[in-house]
C-alpha cells in the first residue's frame, strides 16, 4: 500500500476510533450464566460481612483420613476467613484498586436448586427474615442465602466501587457459602477472575520493583512495601482462591504446589519485615500452615514420597505449632506412615484432649480398633456433645461390632447438635450396612434434620450427605 493511503489513517480521529475496545478476556469468560443472579426481592439491607474466630484449619485439603473417621469435621472454608483477634499483617498500601470487574453481576451464576433434597425447600429454608444481614445470614447457617445476597450486595449497587474491603469480604463470604453448599464447582468459576486479578497485581508490583532497582540502586523500597502487593487481601481469601484455582486444572496440580511455594517466600519476606512479635507469630504460623498444604498437595496429585520428605524437613526443621503438627500427624496418616505419625504426636507438648484425640485416630489407623475405643469412649464421657469425638467413637464402636449403640450415638448427634456431613454420611452407611430398607430410614433422617430449621443446623443439604 502506498504512503499516501497510510496518511488518513493517522489522523486524530482514526487514533480515537482505533483505541483498544474492550476485548473478550479472562473476565469475560465467566458471564455465559443468568444475569439474574439475584433481585431486588434478595437484597436486604447493606451490611458488613461476618467474622468468623475459627481457629485455621487447611479447610480445603483433602481429608487425611476416610469418611469413616470423621477426622476433618470441623474444618469448613469459612475457617479461612479467620479474621483473628491476633496481630494482622502491617497495614497494605493506600493505593486504590479496582475491583469494579467484582461488581459486575455476569460473573455471579445462580445456584442450581436440583442440588437440595425436597425437605429442604420447604418455607423454613426458603424464607429467612428478609431484613437479615450477612452476618445473621451466615451465623443461623443461611449459607445458600448468605451466597446469593452476597452477590446481590456486590452487583446491585449496595457496596460502592470504592469500598475495597466490603467488596472482598462479601465475595470471600460468596465463595466459602458456595463452597459450603457443595457449589464447588461454581465457586471455581467465579474466583478465575479474581486469580487473574491477583497474578496481575502481583506481576506488575514485581516489573515496578525491577524497574526501581534498575534505574537507582540501593533504593529498593522496604519490605513492607515491596514485599506485599497484594496485603490489601485477606489471606483467607487468597488461600482459598488459589485452592478453588486447583479444582480440575490440567496440569495435575503441580502450578498450585508452585503457588503454594510463591505464598510461603511472601510469608518469609513479610516475616522479616514484620515489626512486632505479634506479626512475626502471624508469618509464622501462615508458613507452617502452607507447609502442610504443600505436603498435602503433592499428595494429592501422587507425589507421596515427595510428600514425606517435605513432612520430613518440616519437623526436622522444628519451631511448629501443636495445631501444625497435628497436620502432620494426619498426614502421616494418610500416607499409611503410622509409625511416623505415632512420633510426631508423641512429641507434641502436654497431654490435652487434642492430643488424646490424635492418639485414638493414629490407633483407630493402626487397627488397634479396642485401644482408639477405649481412648475415645473416655473423651466421650467427658463431653457427649463433642462432634469430632463421638463420631470417631462411633466409627470405632462400628469396627468392634457394636452398630447398633454406634447408630444411636450418631443418631443423637444428628437430633442433639449440629451435625457434620462426615455425621450424617457415617449414618447413613450404618443404615445400609444393618437393614434393607436402608433407603426409608434415610429418607427419615432427611426428614429429621431439614425439620429443625437452618437456625438449629439443618440448613441445605446435598443428597450426598445422606448417600441418597
Amino acid at each position: 500500500m502506498s504512503g499516501q493511503a497510510d496518511i488518513p489513517t493517522r489522523t486524530r480521529s482514526a487514533r480515537q476510533a482505533a483505541v483498544r475496545r474492550s476485548t473478550r478476556g479472562p473476565l469475560d469468560d465467566e458471564d455465559p450464566l443468568a444475569p439474574s443472579t439475584t433481585s431486588a426481592a434478595e437484597v436486604p439491607s447493606p451490611t458488613s460481612p461476618p467474622s468468623s474466630t475459627t481457629s485455621p484449619r487447611p479447610s480445603l485439603l483433602s481429608p487425611p483420613l476416610s469418611a469413616l473417621t470423621g477426622s476433618s469435621q470441623r474444618i469448613t472454608p469459612l475457617s479461612l476467613s479467620r479474621p483473628t483477634s491476633r496481630p494482622s499483617s502491617p497495614s497494605p498500601s493506600t493505593k486504590m484498586h479496582d475491583l469494579s470487574f467484582l461488581l459486575r453481576p455476569q460473573l455471579y451464576s445462580p445456584l442450581p436448586p436440583t442440588t437440595l433434597l425436597p425437605p429442604f425447600l420447604n418455607p423454613t429454608h426458603q424464607q429467612p427474615p428478609p431484613s437479615s444481614s450477612l452476618t445473621d445470614l451466615t451465623s443461623s447457617h443461611h449459607y445458600r442465602h448468605a451466597a446469593i445476597k452476597a452477590a446481590s450486595d456486590l452487583c446491585t449497587g449496595t457496596i460502592p466501587a470504592s469500598a475495597t474491603t466490603a467488596i472482598l469480604s462479601a465475595f470471600h463470604v460468596r465463595l466459602s457459602c458456595l463452597v459450603l453448599t457443595n457449589n464447588t464447582d461454581i465457586a471455581a468459576q467465579e474466583a478465575r477472575p479474581f486469580a487473574d486479578f491477583l497474578s496481575r497485581t502481583a506481576a506488575s508490583a514485581a516489573q515496578d520493583r525491577s524497574g526501581r532497582a534498575g534505574s537507582r540502586p540501593g533504593s529498593a523500597a522496604g519490605p513492607a512495601q515491596s514485599e506485599a502487593p497484594l496485603a490489601f487481601v485477606p489471606w483467607g481469601l487468597r488461600l482459598l482462591v488459589h485452592r478453588l484455582m486447583g479444582i480440575g486444572a490440567q496440569d495435575g496440580g503441580r502450578r498450585s504446589v508452585m503457588g503454594l511455594y510463591a505464598l510461603a517466600a511472601e510469608c518469609r519476606a513479610r516475616f522479616g519485615g514484620a515489626e512486632t512479635e505479634g506479626e512475626r507469630e502471624v508469618w509464622r504460623e501462615r508458613l507452617g500452615e502452607l507447609g502442610v498444604r504443600v505436603a498435602g498437595e503433592l499428595v494429592g496429585i501422587g507425589e507421596g514420597e515427595a510428600g514425606v520428605r517435605h513432612l520430613e524437613g518440616l519437623v526436622e526443621e522444628g519451631g511448629m505449632s501443636e495445631e501444625v503438627r497435628g497436620w502432620v500427624a494426619l498426614l502421616y496418616v494418610r500416607l499409611g506412615d503410622v509409625r511416623r505419625a505415632e512420633e510426631v504426636v508423641g512429641g507434641m507438648g502436654e497431654e490435652g484432649q487434642g492430643k488424646s484425640v490424635l492418639e485414638g485416630l493414629v490407633a483407630l489407623a493402626r487397627g488397634d480398633f479396642e485401644t482408639a475405643e477405649g481412648v475415645f469412649e473416655e473423651l466421650y464421657r467427658k463431653d457427649e456433645t463433642d462432634v469430632l469425638v463421638a463420631n470417631n467413637y462411633a466409627i470405632c464402636l462400628l469396627y468392634t461390632g457394636q452398630m447398633e449403640r454406634a447408630a444411636k450415638i450418631l443418631e443423637q448427634l444428628a437430633d442433639d447438635t449440629t451435625p457434620t456431613s462426615g455425621v450424617l454420611f457415617n449414618l447413613a452407611t450404618m443404615y445400609e450396612l444393618a437393614t434393607e430398607k436402608a433407603v426409608e430410614r434415610k429418607a427419615k433422617l432427611v426428614d429429621r434434620v431439614a425439620s429443625r430449621g437452618p437456625e438449629n443446623g439443618g440448613w441445605e443439604r446435598a443428597a450426598a450427605d445422606f448417600k441418597l
